[in-house]
């Protein structure tokens, strides 16, 4: 059959809705666990700019201790995407996530702490 004659696939898929579940499915490891696919789905409305629907997902992920999820978060709270800009909110993520060694989470604290957005400077801490 030429291209988008496989009414099969058509069939199969039903909706834009089965088509993207599919495609989330697809994407996530058999062995995933919730957290992780409430991480995936962090990071893939974060990607798209769709912040407010982000947030939960984040929050989830990161809750359950996954530190990419813990990382976006901290990033959300920063940037004020979805949420009210919270510095100490996002310093609180940034460092859990640092404590189990994310690395974007241990520059971004040492940012943080050279130039002092939302708390005092501190140069021993920026570079620790």
């Amino acid at each position: 059959m030429g291209r988008g004659r496989d009414t099969r696939r058509g069939r199969a898929l039903g909706s834009a809705g089965a088509a993207f579940a599919t495609m989330l499915a697809l994407s996530v490891p058999a062995e995933a666990d919730e957290a992780s696919f409430e991480s995936l789905l962090c990071r893939r409305y974060y990607d798209a700019a769709k912040y407010a629907a982000a947030f939960p997902f984040c929050r989830k992920g990161a809750e359950a201790g996954l530190s990419e999820a813990m990382f976006a978060l901290g990033v959300v709270y920063d940037e004020g995407r979805g949420v009210p800009q919270n510095y100490g909110r996002a310093l609180f993520w940034w460092r859990k996530a640092a404590e189990v060694g994310h690395a974007g989470a241990m520059f971004n604290l040492g940012v943080v702490y050279e130039f002092g957005p939302g708390v005092p400077r501190d140069f021993v801490r920026a570079h620790m």
